[in-house]
C-alpha cells in the first residue's frame, strides 16, 4: 500500500431511502460494508437522511441520523460495522420532543460524563438537545425555537 493513503477510515454516506456504512480508502476504494433502510429490521427514521454525527459511549460507537420526513432522529450502534443495530429513534411531538420537525443537522457534545445530541429543525425552526448517555433510552432535555425566550 502507498505510504501515504491514510489509514482505512469508516464514513457513512446519506443515500434517498436510508444510510450506508462504507470502508473509505481514502484514495484507492470504497467497498460497502453494510446498508440499512426505513421501516425494515427496526429502523423507523431513515426517510429523507439529512445528516449524521457518532458518538463513543463507553466501548460502543453510534451513528446518530436526523431525518427529516420522519421528524426524528435514529439511534444505530455501528460498533459492527458490518452488522449496524437499531438502538433507538425519537420523533417531533413525543415523549417531550418538540423540535425535530424536518431534523436536518444533528452533532454531539459531551458535558461532564452525559452525551448529548443537538438536532437543527427547519419545519420547528429550532433546536433540540437530547440526552444519549443511554442509547437506548434517549430523553428530551431542552427545545429552542425561533420566537422563544
Amino acid at each position: 500500500m502507498n505510504p501515504l493513503v491514510p489509514c482505512i477510515a469508516a464514513a457513512f454516506l446519506a443515500v434517498l431511502a436510508g444510510a450506508a456504512l462504507v470502508n473509505a480508502d481514502m484514495f484507492l476504494t470504497v467497498s460497502p460494508t453494510a446498508h440499512v433502510t426505513d421501516d425494515s429490521n427496526g429502523f423507523t427514521a431513515l426517510n429523507d437522511v439529512r445528516n449524521i454525527a457518532t458518538v463513543q459511549i463507553g466501548s460502543n460507537h453510534y451513528a446518530l441520523v436526523a431525518s427529516s420526513f420522519d421528524n426524528g432522529v435514529q439511534i444505530i450502534n455501528v460498533t459492527d460495522p458490518s452488522s449496524p443495530t437499531a438502538v433507538a429513534a425519537v420523533t417531533d411531538g413525543s415523549d417531550g420532543f418538540a423540535a425535530l420537525g424536518g431534523a436536518s443537522g444533528i452533532a454531539t457534545v459531551q458535558i461532564g460524563s452525559n452525551h448529548y445530541a443537538l438536532v437543527a429543525s427547519s419545519f420547528d425552526n429550532g433546536v433540540q438537545i437530547i440526552n444519549v448517555t443511554d442509547p437506548s433510552s434517549p430523553t428530551a432535555v431542552a427545545a429552542v425555537t425561533d420566537g422563544s425566550d
